[in-house]
């Protein structure tokens, strides 16, 4: 028996036979969630976000790879596919230790991804990156907004860049397509 049924007012009960169980008013939140920030974005504390980051460049990586989820994987909702992807990339390619480090283009704020393109090319310089991995035309998109998305190697501010296939695209495509992807980062890797 539901006895949560029993106290409810006989014009809510169809609703509560169709599913309902919960109904907010504005301003309450849903169980077990934090109130969302409101500020204005240009009020978000952008420095003491990304100075969170800061300790994974203390590696100063020769490349810095980055694309549009690293924000969730980073911001505690890892994707353990895309890890794992991310891994075997980069177990073929056998490049030297600490060639590598993952620098994010945009930040979990809330539920919502905010790229922040000056940010980020402050990480690349003060890594002393030489090149940019970048995966995805989502990321791409953020940071150029003004380019097409080249799947091709082209400099930025004295950084070489390399866009290619996000890491979905390349989880879904067939193993030439990640042939190709790795055929480039190995080219990438001499520049």
């Amino acid at each position: 028996m539901d006895f949560a049924a029993l106290n409810i007012s006989e014009r809510f009960r169809p609703w509560y036979d169709a599913g309902l169980r919960f109904l907010y008013q504005e301003g309450d939140e849903p169980p077990g969630r934090e109130p969302e920030d409101d500020r204005p974005r240009e009020d978000i504390p952008w420095d003491h976000i990304w100075e969170s980051y800061e300790p994974a460049l203390a590696r100063q990586g020769k490349t810095l790879w980055t694309y549009w989820d690293l924000g969730y994987d980073l911001g505690g909702r890892p994707n353990p596919q895309r890890r794992k992807l991310l891994k075997t990339v980069m177990d073929q390619l056998n490049w030297p230790k600490g060639s590598i480090a993952f620098w994010p283009m945009a930040y979990l704020w809330g539920d919502e991804l905010l790229p922040n393109p000056d940010f980020f090319w402050r990480g690349v310089r003060k890594a002393g990156a030489r090149g940019v991995v970048c995966l995805g035309r989502r990321a791409f998109g953020a940071l150029f907004p003004d380019k097409d998305f080249p799947g091709q190697t082209f400099t930025h501010n004295n950084v070489r860049v390399l866009a290619l296939p996000g890491p979905a695209e390349l989880a879904a495509n067939s193993s030439d397509s990640m042939k190709k992807v790795l055929d480039a980062l190995r080219e990438f890797s001499t520049i």
